[in-house]
């Protein structure tokens, strides 16, 4: 056990999973500790939701672009190169199709230029 002299007066607390206070359902959780006669409590929250990536390889890029918006994700920048797909079109993605991402998370696109 530390003794409070070592310790400043707010202290942060980790939470790990099978120790004391915690939730493996993702929902909050919280844990007071006391240190030099101050209470202090430490809270975490729920994980963000996560959704399949959709498969937009093949589509326009505008196609694309409105696909993995209203999933949730977004799309800060998209690489050119050079193909013989018609011009516009999405040649690969990153994340790949069906795997799981944080909603809000990015996804990289690279068409055909």
């Amino acid at each position: 056990m530390f003794s409070s002299r070592y310790l400043p007066a707010y202290t942060a607390v980790l939470l790990i999973a099978g120790c004391g206070s915690t939730s493996t359902s993702g929902t909050a959780v919280k844990s007071s500790t006391t240190t030099n006669g101050r209470s202090g409590q430490a809270t975490a929250s729920a994980p963000a939701a996560s959704s399949p990536v959709p498969k937009v390889i093949g589509d326009t890029e505008e196609a694309a672009l409105a696909v993995l918006k209203k999933a949730g994700f977004k799309v800060p920048r998209v690489m050119q190169m050079a193909s013989n797909a018609p011009v516009g079109t999405v040649l690969s993605q990153d994340p790949a199709p069906g795997k799981m991402a944080a909603r809000g998370s990015t996804v990289s696109l690279t068409v055909s230029g």
